[in-house]
């Protein structure tokens, strides 16, 4: 492996954005690659406590923009002391989520180039990978997980289709280092997918 690498896991809820994210640590693991798994939303104390405001009910009415911009200052604080110390340190990066995400949450944020700049669109990932998925399946797999849906990831069908959009055109328009994975077959067969992706980034 010639350079440390940044790779990205995005997808909506359902996706099985933890599952894949642990199946990358295992290919670390067994091309003996030292590895650093974010979590966008809760690496450091500063930005979980940033993530339990912008879920929690108080938040509900605040504008997209405020919220963006709370949500890409807990990722500049993930970048400066988690993130850019793991690749200097010649470790690779997973992250689950990355500054899409706030495209697609936060997707009527007036200024989202200049708030996702803040953030960390600055650190180009080396891989983004978007795991596809439809609204049926998505509600399905939360729906056997027995998780509820915060009120920012909670969504009618138009709204999953419109997210989803935004995910699919992004990759479109940047098919140099965006690929996406079709998230609906069984784990073995997206596994496979992501093997494919993964392990030559390894060698």
């Amino acid at each position: 492996m010639s350079s440390p690498k940044f790779i990205v896991v995005e997808g909506l809820d359902g996706s099985g954005k933890t599952t894949i994210v642990e199946f990358i640590r295992t290919l670390h693991r067994a091309a003996g690659v030292p590895v650093v798994i974010n979590s966008s939303s809760s690496a450091t104390p500063f930005a979980q406590a940033i993530r339990g405001v912008v879920i929690d009910e108080v938040s509900r009415g605040v504008s997209h923009n405020a919220l963006a911009l709370l949500v890409n200052a807990a990722r500049r604080d993930i970048v400066e002391r988690y993130i850019e110390p793991a690749l200097v340190a010649g470790d690779n990066v997973v992250s689950d989520r990355w500054t899409l995400s706030t495209a697609v949450y936060q997707c009527d944020a007036d200024d989202l180039l200049l708030v996702n700049t803040i953030g960390g669109m600055d650190m180009e990932p080396d891989l983004v990978i978007i795991l596809d998925v439809d609204y049926a399946t998505s509600m399905e797999r939360l729906k056997r997980r027995h998780v509820a849906a915060d009120h920012l990831e909670s969504c009618s069908p138009d709204v999953f289709t419109h997210r989803r959009q935004i995910l699919l055109q992004h990759a479109a328009q940047h098919p140099f280092n965006t690929k996406v994975v079709d998230a609906t077959p069984s784990t073995e067969v997206v596994c496979n997918a992501i093997y494919a992706l993964i392990w030559p980034l390894l060698q």
